[in-house]
């Protein structure tokens, strides 16, 4: 919201203003890291921004944003744009642009390029570094460790009431407290777990997932022997299913072969689902390999578009969630998804029962090139899921703009994967 065309950003004094349609955001710098929201009524309330805010920040304060955001905004007007027009569109960027560069000075550079690598949450990990000691030392050691301690509200069942006062207490005691405190075992192997989680692959979500994984009565050795635990990775161990698919020689296959074994996790999902939908139920053998991992899913995804299914082609799926233009078209019964599925070479067909569940939602894009995206529900919010062009092949910048500012017309969150198997952007 705070981030579109209609905002507007200023710098005064150590603070980013923003306002916006429903209201404004006040972020204090470096070294305060502090947050204000105001909505409609006047009301000021201090927040705690969860969005990667130094992204955007970043973005608007990077060379050449001016001339790009302003392209951005020809190429998606829908009525004919006067001078006038464009010169308010400049000002404003120009003011943005100014802004953001002025606060960003502030902070200090290496840290600011670490949490930058974070998915979300950037605020709350630097007011913990900003405001508690020893918390630098920790994030540069185990950023997993320090961004739990900065999320404990969301990770402690019984959250404090003054959790920075909690956390300047911990940073002096022995890694275990702290790990202990947030519920995580309370041993050394635990905190060595944690510092290998690269920090692109840090959410929430994910931290619940390796918390109750590594809390588990027998704990995957992969968790111990692999030298690092991506995205990938963790969606694999931290999945009591998938793990049972997989063998230690794949994992540290896809650890080696970073770049090309992103989509590995959501193949290895993907083929399960297949398999079973085409074999009666039956378990998906063992993959050792990522090159046979990719064999099977190609020869999966072949055959389930040859044939279909009559049971998932009888299912009736729910309105789209989010409506179409000319150039994205939601495809609104499961054959227009199978017919998606054998033009683009790959597998959607699979995701039907996810779309009649109500979890997920499949559209064609035509323009700027073709390719397919999904929307899925997180809670009661729809977010973008996947977007990929035939045969998973990853979409040019264009087709990334198009659809995002699609659906940034329905305030809807765009951190999204790239490939029907799920590749991380």
């Amino acid at each position: 919201m705070w981030q579109g065309a209609a905002s507007r950003w200023y710098a005064r004094d150590d603070k980013l203003i923003v306002s916006h349609p429903q209201g404004a955001l006040v972020l204090a710098g470096w070294p305060r890291c502090l947050a204000w929201r105001c909505n409609k009524s006047g009301a000021w309330v201090h927040v705690m921004p969860t969005e990667p805010v130094l992204r955007a920040v970043t973005s608007a304060a990077s060379p050449g944003f001016v001339d790009r955001a302003r392209l951005h905004f020809v190429e998606l007007a829908e009525t004919e744009i006067t001078d006038a027009d464009l010169e308010r569109q400049r000002v404003g960027l120009t003011l943005r642009h100014e802004a953001a560069t002025t606060f960003l000075s502030a902070f200090p550079q290496n840290l600011r390029t670490q949490v930058a690598r974070l998915p979300e949450r950037h605020w709350p990990v630097l007011s913990l570094v900003a405001r508690c000691p020893g918390a630098d030392e920790l994030f540069a050691s185990n950023p997993a460790l320090a961004f739990a301690l900065a999320s404990s509200g969301w990770l402690r069942r019984q959250p404090v009431a003054r959790p920075l006062r909690s956390a300047r207490a911990l940073l002096l005691k022995p890694r275990t407290a702290l790990l202990g405190w947030l519920g995580f075992p309370s041993a050394n192997w635990a905190a060595r777990v944690l510092g290998k989680i690269v920090p692109r692959a840090l959410s929430l979500r994910t931290l619940h997932y390796v918390r109750t994984a590594l809390c588990a009565d027998s704990v995957p050795k992969a968790f111990l022997h692999l030298p690092r635990l991506d995205s990938c990775a963790l969606r694999i161990l931290t999945d009591p299913e998938l793990r049972e698919l997989a063998s230690f020689t794949l994992l540290a296959e896809i650890d080696e072969s970073r770049t090309q074994s992103a989509h590995a996790a959501y193949l290895l999902r993907d083929a399960a689902e297949m398999h079973a939908a085409l074999h009666g139920g039956r378990r998906l053998p063992v993959q050792r390999s990522l090159a046979a991992l990719q064999r099977v899913h190609a020869e999966l995804v072949e055959r389930q578009n040859r044939d279909g299914d009559r049971a998932m082609l009888s299912l009736d799926l729910p309105t789209p969630p989010v409506a179409g233009t000319p150039a994205i078209v939601p495809l609104v019964t499961p054959a227009d998804i199978l017919d998606e599925g054998r033009t683009m070479h790959h597998c959607v067909f699979s995701y039907v029962p996810a779309v009649a569940r109500g979890s997920t939602y499949i559209y064609r894009v035509l323009e700027p090139q073709r390719a397919t995206l999904s929307v899925v529900r997180d809670g009661d919010r729809w977010q973008l899921g996947q977007l990929s062009g035939p045969g998973n092949a990853r979409v040019e910048p264009e087709t990334w703009a198009a659809v995002a500012a699609w659906l940034a017309r329905f305030d809807l969150s765009t951190d999204f994967t790239d490939a029907w198997d799920g590749s991380a952007a």
